[in-house]
């Protein structure tokens, strides 16, 4: 039986504040349909993902002048989630090493993540579409800045000059940028982009859901 509200003074009943868990459910509900959607292997955009992923990375190795020694290439692996290897070339050597390499799909599962977070947020759709270029953006830093400090730590045997830091310093950056759990950077870019910026369409959306006739 539903509850009923106040009376005011024309004798009719207002409505009563109540948890807006229709509006939750929804976002949540939205959530879920649209990163089974990005994720679905029929739409290709994997394999669009790890194109795209492996040139930037070989274009931030050229930047890095690593290009000679290191490189990322699609290769096939008994691990389905293994979409690339990386390639190493040690100084004096001809042949190169072989390591499968996992953060293609790791990477991807935090874009579509991200993606899913701010087109299922309950706002107008123009400022959607902003956040996620914005939100893209974004993750393209950080991917850039994850990618440097993984290549860096790995492979440079001389400390690049705009990555150089000293003791406890670099490996504490170092791990913060290139280890956290893959769901961090998609949560604090929407966070930024959209929870921050637009809290008050945010709020104003929740305390029309929770008016409940």
């Amino acid at each position: 039986m539903a509850s009923l509200g106040k009376l005011d003074n024309s004798g009719r009943s207002t409505p009563r504040l109540k948890t807006p868990r229709r509006l939750i459910l929804g976002f949540l509900l939205r959530l879920c349909v649209i990163y089974i959607l990005l994720n679905g292997s029929w739409t290709g955009l994997q394999k669009a993902h790890a194109f795209a992923y492996r040139y930037n990375a070989n274009v931030l190795l050229t930047i890095l002048s690593l290009e000679q020694h290191v490189w990322l290439e699609p290769c096939t692996a008994s691990d389905p989630r293994v979409d690339m290897c990386v390639l190493y070339r040690a100084s004096g050597s001809d042949s190169p090493q072989v390591r499968p390499h996992l953060g293609g799909l790791q990477d991807y599962r935090a874009l579509s993540f991200m993606i899913a977070l701010i087109l299922a947020t309950p706002i107008r759709w123009p400022r959607r579409l902003a956040a996620t270029i914005a939100g893209l953006t974004l993750f393209s830093v950080f991917l850039a800045a994850r990618l440097a400090a993984h290549f860096e730590s790995t492979f440079v045997t001389n400390p690049i000059p705009w990555l150089s830091l000293s003791g406890d310093a670099k490996s504490f950056i170092l791990f913060v940028i290139a280890h956290p759990p893959w769901y961090v950077a998609p949560v604090f870019i929407w966070t930024v982009v959209v929870a921050w910026p637009l809290w008050g369409e945010l709020r104003l959306a929740f305390s029309r859901a929770a008016l409940e006739p």
